[in-house]
C-alpha cells in the first residue's frame, strides 16, 4: 500500500472483508471483487494508465498486469511455469468475479444462495488477496519488471516473489490424506538458478 498515493479504498476493503468473512459470506465474495477491481485501478492510476469508468474487471486486471510487466505474454519462452501461474492469475480473478456474480450482494437476486459459506468465502478472498498482493509489491518493488523498460523479461527476483504466493497455496498430502507443510524446496528446484 506504500506505493499508493491514497490506499483508502484499498483499506477500506480490507476492513469490510475482516468483519465479514464468517458473518456474512456474500458479503465478503463481493467484497473480494470489488478490492480487485479498486487495486487495478489504483494500480493503472500509480502507473498513469488510463481506463474507462465502464471497464470490465478482466480488461483491468489484463491491463494492471501489463502495466506491471506481469503479463503472461510478457514472459520470455524459457519461463513456461511461470508464464502459467501469471495467466493462473487472471483466470482466478476472472472466477473470484464470476463467483461473486452468481451469489453476490450487489444483484437483486430472487433467491438467497444457500449453499455459500465461509469457506467458500474464504476461498474467495484468499484468491483476491493473492493477486492484489502481487500487484502492490510489484508496483513498489524497486527492481520490479515495469521500472526497466523494453522487453519485460523478468528476472528471478520476480520469480521468486510469484513463487512466494503460489506456494503457501500448495501442501502436499499423503496417501492417508493428511496434510503436510507447503512444498518448499529442493521438490520443485531452485528458482533462483533457473
Amino acid at each position: 500500500l506504500n506505493a499508493l498515493a491514497d490506499p483508502a479504498s484499498l483499506l477500506d476493503h480490507l476492513h469490510r472483508l475482516g468483519n465479514s468473512v464468517d458473518d456474512d459470506p456474500r458479503l465478503a465474495i463481493s467484497t473480494a471483487k470489488a478490492l480487485i477491481e479498486s487495486t487495478a485501478k489504483c494500480v493503472l492510476t500509480a502507473r498513469n494508465q488510463t481506463y474507462t469508468r465502464a471497464a470490465k474487471v478482466p480488461a483491468l486486471v489484463n491491463a494492471a498486469q501489463e502495466s506491471l510487466g506481469l503479463a503472461a505474454k510478457s514472459v520470455s519462452d524459457e519461463d513456461r511455469a511461470l508464464r502459467q501461474a501469471l495467466q493462473s492469475l487472471v483466470t482466478l480473478t476472472q472466477s473470484v468475479t464470476e463467483i461473486r456474480n452468481q451469489v453476490g450482494i450487489d444483484h437483486g437476486a430472487e433467491e438467497v444462495p444457500a449453499w455459500v459459506r465461509p469457506r467458500h468465502a474464504r476461498l474467495v478472498v484468499g484468491a483476491a488477496q493473492v493477486w492484489c498482493q502481487l500487484m502492490l509489491e510489484t508496483l513498489a518493488d524497486p527492481s520490479a519488471p515495469w521500472r526497466r523498460g523494453g522487453r519485460r523479461r523478468c528476472c528471478w527476483r520476480v520469480r521468486v516473489s510469484v513463487w512466494r504466493h503460489w506456494r503457501s497455496a500448495f501442501v502436499r498430502s499423503d496417501r492417508d490424506g493428511t496434510l503436510r507443510r507447503p512444498l518448499v524446496g529442493s521438490r520443485f528446484g531452485s528458482l533462483r538458478g533457473r
